[in-house]
């Protein structure tokens, strides 16, 4: 077991090998976290305990109380499907409403929230992430994906500990509320998926809940399970993949570019998020149509799109537009 910073000479192969079912390695995995938590520990990482989590919601009932709320304290403290009442305080405890790969934790002694998440460490998952957190990638600000703060690899168990920074609210719950600050995001959306491509990165499962924000007027990609890196030179094409928005070729079973599903996938996904702002951009369902055309041959490029972005909404571009946007 060893901690694990990126260095070129670490760095994962583009696939499995041949040796390992590629299946098995790119599935979810269900650590046991009460076996890793003494690991995470001596990494400076806490993970969230009953005690904590009570802690909180004693904190909010407090102050429902002071503005006049009638919510009860027991319904507080169960709320978000935290087992807390009747428990020990020094129990971990799990949020229900996340996948069993995921756990809340802190960061020590900075006490910065954040997000632990556990991937095989022979995953395409890892790869990704790994190659997104290098120096050069992160410091590009085009590169709209949830900063990784540290890898945990334990070879031994084929395990890895990716700790994300704790963002929120996704699109489905969290879309701006002004037309600037909404163009503002879906650029954002649109970079970073031209940042992927240009690096032969295809995140393969674009939605509303992959994409979340830090309530800063940032918004930045998450769930790299599905997602390929692909060789220079190499074909990218997928065929019978699984994924939230799927475009017609792929349901029929047929094969298709990588990026072109992509493409297809933040044209609903931006769409969507249209519908739910609630807010009047001229002309952005015609913009969005291209992205959806039952031909992905003709489909744009994420880096057409960003073009056309820039040309027909140039208030989108950063420095046009408020970073600290108000959000619903």
């Amino acid at each position: 077991m060893h901690r694990f910073r990126w260095a070129p000479s670490h760095q994962p192969s583009a696939s499995p090998t041949s040796s390992v079912d590629e299946e098995d390695c790119n599935s979810r995995v269900t650590p046991d976290w009460s076996h890793y938590r003494p690991l995470l520990l001596k990494h400076g990482y806490h993970l969230d305990t009953v005690g904590d989590v009570r802690a909180y919601y004693e904190h909010y009932w407090a102050n429902q109380c002071h503005e006049g709320s009638s919510n009860s304290r027991s319904g507080l403290l169960s709320c978000k499907g935290y087992p807390c009442p009747d428990r020990l305080d020094d129990e971990l405890c799990k949020d229900r409403g996340l996948p069993d790969s995921l756990f809340r934790g802190t960061q020590r002694p900075s006490g910065k929230k954040v997000i632990i998440k556990t991937v095989d460490s022979r995953s395409r998952e890892l790869e990704v992430l790994l190659y997104l957190s290098t120096p050069a990638c992160r410091r590009d600000a085009a590169n709209h994906t949830i900063p990784a703060l540290d890898f945990i690899i334990v070879r031994e168990d084929h395990l890895a500990f990716i700790v994300l920074e704790e963002w929120s609210a996704s699109l489905t719950h969290c879309t701006p509320s002004t037309s600037r600050a909404f163009l503002g995001a879906i650029r954002q959306c649109i970079e970073g998926l031209h940042f992927m491509h240009i690096h032969n990165i295809a995140h393969l499962d674009i939605s509303f809940s992959n994409i979340l924000t830090n309530h800063s007027g940032s918004y930045a990609y998450i769930d790299f399970e599905l997602s390929r890196r692909f060789l220079p030179g190499e074909t990218p094409l997928v065929k019978g993949i699984r994924g939230t928005e799927l475009p017609p070729e792929i349901e029929r079973g047929e094969a298709s570019s990588a990026f072109k599903v992509d493409i297809w996938a933040l044209g609903v996904t931006i769409l969507r998020a249209y519908k739910a702002s609630e807010v009047e951009v001229p002309h952005f369902k015609e913009f969005v149509r291209p992205l959806l055309h039952e031909n992905p041959k003709m489909r744009p490029s994420a880096a057409a799109v960003l073009h056309a972005m820039e040309r027909i909404y140039p208030e989108a571009r950063p420095h046009k537009w408020n970073i600290g946007a108000p959000i619903n």
